[in-house]
């Protein structure tokens, strides 16, 4: 976790793009019981992501075959929509709170 006054590293970034995806892709490929699954990963962030990680991301999302996995990106104004959907007070005060620039 970053906070949401910081920007995560382009280093950061580019191993879950080029490695953690890819890894666990490979180990859900391979699983029995998983193996013809649709598969999804998304990096969610409160943080802001540099212009180069964007541009990396769009490039990964248009690169990667869909019938491999397809990614998706959520960052803090997104998951502040998820979290007033849910009609949770307590939670969307703590998202502003903890997670949210002021």
């Amino acid at each position: 976790g970053y906070s949401p006054f910081g920007e995560i590293p382009d280093n950061e970034f580019n191993r879950w793009l080029q490695h953690n995806v890819p890894t666990a892709c490979s180990a859900i490929k391979n699983h029995p019981d998983w193996k013809n699954l649709k598969v999804h990963f998304e990096f969610w962030a409160t943080g802001s992501l540099s212009a180069a990680a964007l541009e990396m991301f769009d490039v990964a999302k248009k690169t990667v075959k869909p019938s491999r996995y397809t990614l998706g990106l959520k960052l803090a104004p997104a998951i502040h929509a998820m979290c007033k959907e849910t009609n949770d007070k307590g939670l969307t005060t703590a998202f502003q709170k903890h997670y949210m620039k002021a």
